[in-house]
């Protein structure tokens, strides 16, 4: 397998990791596990939009959007818990787009 292959694979599982975790993210947990969703989501976030920083300028901004709004150094609060478990809904789905590469299974299909 070459490197980029395996760290494509590494990428598209930590996407997944991620959008597990935001899915969680609209239970009543502690909130240690917010300080570490936050670090998780926007470290994967900064290496999906590095991925992509040639090839694909949407996912560029689309992830540091998301590497901003979930940053753990400058937090952004909402003090409104359902504005939170829509936006960790919503960036989980994006997680698991970009580790499915649904755009590029459907374009690809559509050519056959």
């Amino acid at each position: 397998m070459p490197p980029t292959a395996l760290k494509n694979k590494i990428l598209n599982i930590l996407s997944i990791i991620c959008a597990c975790h935001l899915f969680f993210a609209g239970l009543d947990l502690p909130e240690v596990f917010y300080v570490y969703l936050r670090v998780i989501v926007s470290s994967v976030a900064l290496l999906t939009m590095m991925k992509n920083l040639r090839k694909n300028t949407i996912y560029v901004i689309i992830f540091g959007s998301i590497a901003i709004i979930f940053n753990p150094i400058i937090p952004i609060y909402l003090y409104n818990k359902t504005v939170w478990v829509l936006l960790d809904i919503v960036t989980a789905l994006i997680f698991l787009l970009e580790a499915y590469d649904l755009p590029t299974i459907k374009s690809s299909a559509m050519n056959t």
